[in-house]
């Protein structure tokens, strides 16, 4: 599928470094160094809270949605961020996993981390489109995976079905 295309491509690019540091832990202000899966995972879970404000509840009224509506452009520059992010971290990882000089200890750790991290930030855009929004109902997890492709069938995520399935399987090997 689409992953499998996702490495051809990449096995192409292998020969250049990571652009990402193999860390999880959101730096603080003034911090150099290096891009990193942390720095990344942090935007998306900034993106969602953002997404959350935005957009916090669908309605059926007539305004809602419409493209005068400047929640509705908020809303897709969201989620142009959250579908890039996702995308530097896939392909990013893939590369990773893919090199053949890295140590596997370091590959088991980035399959660990950024599993669980993408499998939490997804299961939030998940809750998001569901409910229309952050409603204090019960939370439902990826674990019915019938659930979560049907609710991400919509053209809107097809993206993140993309990246729930990248987790699945960096969750399964």
């Amino acid at each position: 599928g689409i992953l499998d295309l996702l490495k051809e491509k990449l096995s192409v690019h292998c020969s250049r470094g990571p652009l990402l540091a193999l860390s999880f832990t959101t730096p603080t202000l003034g911090t150099e160094g290096p891009p990193s899966y942390g720095i990344l995972t942090g935007c998306m879970r900034g993106c969602l809270i953002l997404l959350q404000k935005v957009d916090p509840c669908r309605t059926n009224t007539p305004t809602s949605g419409s493209k005068s509506d400047p929640s509705s452009s908020q809303k897709s520059q969201i989620m142009f961020a959250l579908e890039n992010i996702l995308y530097v971290l896939i392909s990013q990882a893939q590369q990773m996993m893919m090199d053949g000089n890295i140590n596997p200890a370091d590959i088991y750790h980035l399959r660990r981390e950024l599993g669980m991290e993408l499998k939490s930030i997804l299961e939030g855009v998940h809750r998001h489109h569901r409910r229309g929004g952050s409603s204090p109902r019960l939370d439902r997890t990826l674990s019915s995976s019938s659930g979560m492709g049907n609710v991400l069938e919509n053209s809107q995520l097809g993206f993140f079905k993309l990246g729930y399935n990248f987790v699945n399987n960096l969750l399964q090997t």
